[in-house]
C-alpha cells in the first residue's frame, strides 16, 4: 500500500470552530436525517401505489392495462428500493419483473404474483436485510421459474419450427424425422410455482 502525501500541510489550515458558529457537520448530519425522513415516505407511497395496482390486477387479471400497471408499479420499487433503503424488495421486484414481462397468461400467473407481490410488501414493512435467508430462497425459486418456463417457450418454439419444417419437406415430397427433444416436465418448475408456467 502506498500513501501519497500532500506537500501542503493542510492542518495549519484548519482550526477549531469559535463557539455558536456554522456547523457544517452538523448541518450535513441534520440534512440526512430529514433526507431519510423523505425516503421512507416515498417507499412507503410505492408500497401503496404497488398495493391499489395489485388489487387492481385482481379483479380481473385478463385486463391488459390492469397488468400492465401492475407491472410498471413492480418496477417502481424495482428500481427505488435499493436507493430508498427497501434492498430486499427489490430484490424480489428484479425477478418478479422477469416473469411478468414473460406472461402470456396473467389468470395462470396470478398465485405466483401474488405470493411475489405479498412478499414485497413484507419486505418494506418488515424492514427485511437483504441478506435474509427466506428473501434469498424465495428470490432462488423465481429465477428457478423463470429459467424453467424460458426453457420451455425456446422448446415450444424450436418444436414448432420443426412442425412447419416437416410440413413442408411433406409437401416437397420429402420425408422428415421428428428429431426435436419432448418439452420438460411441469414438474421442473418449483410446487408453489407450477401452475404459473405458461
Amino acid at each position: 500500500c502506498e500513501f501519497i502525501r500532500s506537500p501542503l500541510d493542510l492542518s495549519k489550515k484548519t482550526r477549531p470552530l469559535p463557539p455558536g458558529s456554522f456547523d457544517p457537520i452538523a448541518a450535513a448530519e441534520r440534512q440526512t436525517r430529514q433526507i431519510s425522513a423523505g425516503f421512507s415516505m416515498w417507499i412507503k407511497e410505492d408500497l401503496k401505489n404497488l398495493r391499489e395496482a395489485f388489487r387492481i390486477f385482481c379483479q380481473d387479471p385478463d385486463n391488459e392495462e390492469n397488468f400492465q400497471h401492475l407491472n410498471q408499479q413492480v418496477h417502481t420499487i424495482k428500481g427505488n428500493g435499493p436507493i430508498l433503503g427497501a434492498k430486499a424488495a427489490a430484490m424480489i421486484a428484479c425477478p418478479l419483473t422477469t416473469m411478468l414481462e414473460g406472461c402470456s397468461d396473467h389468470r395462470r400467473a396470478k398465485p405466483i404474483i401474488t405470493l411475489s407481490v405479498n412478499a414485497i410488501c413484507r419486505a418494506i414493512e418488515q424492514d427485511i436485510p437483504p441478506d435474509d435467508r427466506e428473501v434469498l430462497e424465495f428470490i432462488e425459486k423465481l429465477d428457478l421459474l423463470n429459467s424453467n418456463c424460458k426453457l420451455q417457450k425456446s422448446m415450444a418454439s424450436t418444436r414448432d419450427n420443426d412442425f412447419k419444417e416437416q410440413g413442408q419437406d411433406q409437401a416437397a415430397g420429402r420425408d422428415s424425422l421428428d428429431s426435436s427433444p419432448p418439452l420438460p416436465s411441469e414438474d421442473l418448475c418449483p410446487d408453489t410455482c407450477r401452475k404459473s408456467c405458461p
